[in-house]
């Protein structure tokens, strides 16, 4: 059975806002997004293509 991922995802948005707002976006990094939500990068690969495509999606 897949697992939900909408946990996951919440807890990416959640950093990687706080990534944003705190280091701009050229200073933010998809590893320290990671770390934030205490996942891997490669796992935050599964949620988004790019550090773009998570800024955009942040909403």
């Amino acid at each position: 059975m897949p697992r939900d991922k909408s946990v996951s995802h919440i807890k990416i948005m959640a950093a990687a806002k706080t990534e944003f707002m705190e280091m701009g976006f050229e200073k933010a990094s998809m590893r320290s997004i990671a770390d934030r939500c205490g996942m891997t990068a490669a796992g935050i690969y599964r949620h988004c293509i790019d550090k773009e495509d998570l800024f955009y999606r942040r909403g």
